[in-house]
C-alpha cells in the first residue's frame, strides 16, 4: 500500500520546522516519533491538512486504521477537494477489504482530477482485485494515455492480460516495462510467467534465472523457476529450487505446490503428496492442489484417495475438466459406466477441445456398442491430435464394429504408422487380425496376428494367439 504525501504551506515557521522533522522521523523508520511530531505540528497549526494527511499515512502503517480515517476525514473537512486525501482513505479501506468504500473514495478523488495518475493505478488495482477486468484494463489505457512511460502501469496490464488468458498480451507489456526499466524485477518475473503460459519454456528459465541474479533469492522466484524447470525436464534441479523456496517460506502454499509438482514429475510420487497436502493445510480450497495429490494417489495406485482428491477438487471448482475426465475415469475402471459417462460428458461439453475427455468418452460410447456415438468424438479428437495412435485404433475400432472394414483397415495402418511403443503396435496388429477375421479374410487374419505374435513376450497372450492361429488353419483346410 503506497500512500500519497500532501503537500503543505504552513502558517507558522515552528510548525514547518517540526513537520520537516517529522518527516525525517518517518524516513529513519521512527515511525512513533515522527506520529508525535506531526501532532505537536497540528496544535500549532491545526488548519493545516497535509499535517493530519501525513500523520494518517503513518497510523496507517502501524495499522491503526481507524485513527488514520480519522485524520483524514478532519483533513477532508478542511479541504473536501484534497485528492490524496481521498486517495489514501481509499488505500485504507482497500487494506480492510471494505472495497465498495475503497471504490467511493477513489471515484470521489477522480471526480476531483480526473487525470491523478496514482488514483488509476489505485483503482485499476482494485478492480483487478475484485474481478473487473475491464474497468481495470480501461483505468490502465488512461494512465498509459497520460503516461505512456508508467512502467507500473505496464506491468499491471501484463498481470491483468495473464489473468485473462492472453499471454501474448502480456509479453507485450511486460516487454515495455523492461525497455523502460531493463532492471525492474517484478516486469521480468511477469514476463517469465506470461512465457510459461505461453509454452516458450526455455525463455521462463532465462528471466526466472536472471531475475535471482540480480536480487536475494525469493520463494516466488525459485518456485517460478522451479517450473520452469520441470517444462524443460531438469527435474532433479526443479526440485532443488523448489526445496529451497519452501526451506526460505514454510508458509508459502505455491511453493510447495509446485514442489509437488516437481516431485511427481520425478516419479517420487509419495513425497509429492506429503507436498500437496502441506499446501492443502495452508490453502484449502484451490482446486487445483487437490487435483494434482489426486494424480500422485492415482499414481501410487490408491485410487479411493485419487477419487476423493478428484471429488473435492470438482466441489471447489466445477469446471476442473481434468478432475473430471480422471473422476470419470475411476468410475468407469470400477464399473459404474453411468457415472463415468455423466463426467466425460460433462467435461466435454465445458472444453469442446478436451482430448482425454474426447477419448474416453468415444471410447465408453465404443465399450456399449454405439460407434455412431464415438466416431464424432473420435473425429474431433482426431482434429486435435493427428498422429495420435489411439484416436486412429478407436476409430478402426468404431468402423469395425459398424462392419466396414475397408475403412476400419484405413485406420488401424494409420495406427500403426503413428504407433510409438510395442505395447501400442501390438494392439493395432491385434485389431487388424481381428477385422480380417470378421471379414471372412482368414489367411490375411494369420498374417496380422503372426507379426503381433513376434511383438509380444507377454505368455498368456502368447497362448491365445497361436491358439487362434491354429484354429483359423484348421478352418482353411
Amino acid at each position: 500500500m503506497i500512500f500519497i504525501t500532501a503537500c503543505t504551506g504552513f502558517a507558522a515557521e515552528s510548525a514547518e520546522h517540526i513537520f520537516q522533522h517529522a518527516l525525517e522521523a518517518d524516513r529513519a523508520g521512527n515511525l512513533d516519533e515522527a506520529i508525535d511530531l506531526f501532532s505537536r505540528a497540528a496544535e500549532l497549526d491545526p488548519k493545516n491538512g497535509a499535517i493530519l494527511n501525513n500523520r494518517a499515512i503513518i497510523y496507517a502503517r502501524k495499522k491503526n486504521y481507524s485513527q488514520a480515517l480519522e485524520d483524514l476525514d478532519a483533513a477532508l473537512r478542511l479541504n473536501p477537494e484534497d485528492v490524496a486525501a481521498h486517495l489514501n482513505r481509499g488505500l485504507i479501506y482497500q487494506e480492510q477489504s471494505n472495497f465498495e468504500a475503497a471504490l467511493d473514495s477513489f471515484n470521489k478523488a477522480l471526480e476531483i482530477d480526473r487525470e491523478h495518475v496514482p488514483t488509476l493505478l489505485s483503482r485499476a488495482a482494485l478492480r483487478m482485485s475484485t474481478g473487473k477486468p475491464v474497468e481495470s484494463s480501461n483505468d490502465l489505457d488512461r494512465v498509459l494515455q497520460l503516461d505512456p512511460t508508467n512502467v507500473k502501469a505496464q506491468i499491471m496490464a501484463g498481470k491483468l492480460d495473464l489473468a485473462r488468458g492472453a499471454p501474448d498480451r502480456a509479453l507485450r507489456n511486460f516487454g515495455n516495462a523492461l525497455r523502460l526499466d531493463t532492471k525492474n524485477i517484478e516486469a521480468l518475473r511477469g514476463r517469465a510467467e506470461a512465457y510459461l503460459v505461453a509454452g516458450d519454456f526455455e525463455k521462463a528459465l532465462q528471466d526466472f534465472t536472471q531475475a535471482l541474479s540480480m536480487t536475494n533469492a525469493s520463494a516466488d522466484l525459485l518456485s517460478g523457476r522451479c517450473s520452469a524447470l520441470v517444462r524443460v525436464g531438469r527435474l532433479e534441479d526443479a526440485i532443488q529450487d523448489c526445496e529451497e523456496a519452501v526451506n526460505l517460506d514454510p508458509n508459502s502454499s505455491d511453493a510447495l505446490y509446485s514442489l509437488g509438482i516437481a516431485r511427481s514429475a520425478a516419479g517420487y510420487d509419495q513425497e509429492a503428496v506429503t507436498a500437496f497436502t502441506s499446501a492443502i493445510d495452508l490453502r484449502s480450497k484451490d482446486s487445483k492442489y487437490f487435483y494434482n495429490r489426486g494424480v500422485a494417489f492415482n499414481n501410487l495406485g490408491d485410487t479411493e484417495k485419487a477419487w476423493q482428491d478428484f471429488d473435492k477438487a470438482i466441489n471447489i471448482d466445477p469446471r476442473n475438466v481434468d478432475a473430471l475426465n480422471n473422476r470419470g475415469s475411476i468410475f468407469w475402471a470400477r464399473g459404474d459406466t453411468k457415472k463415468a459417462m455423466a463426467d466425460f460428458q460433462e467435461a466435454v461439453s465445458i472444453d469442446q477441445k478436451h482430448l482425454p475427455a474426447l477419448k474416453n468418452l468415444g471410447s465408453i460410447w465404443l465399450v456399449m456398442n454405439l460407434p455412431d456415438k464415438a466416431i464424432p468424438l473420435f473425429d474431433r479428437a482426431l482434429k486435435l491430435a493427428p498422429r495420435d495412435s489411439e484416436l486412429l485404433m478407436g476409430l478402426g475400432d468404431a468402423y469395425r464394429a459398424k462392419k466396414q472394414f475397408d475403412k476400419a483397415h484405413s485406420f488401424y495402418r494409420k495406427s500403426l504408422d503413428r504407433a510409438i511403443s510395442v505395447a501400442e503396435k501390438y494392439q493395432v496388429l491385434v485389431r487388424t487380425g481381428m477385422a480380417w477375421e470378421q471379414a471372412g479374410h482368414s489367411p490375411k487374419a494369420v498374417q496380422a496376428y503372426q507379426k503381433a505374435l513376434e511383438l509380444t513376450q507377454d505368455a498368456a497372450q502368447k497362448e491365445k494367439l497361436t491358439k487362434t492361429i491354429a484354429e483359423l488353419g484348421l478352418r482353411r483346410r
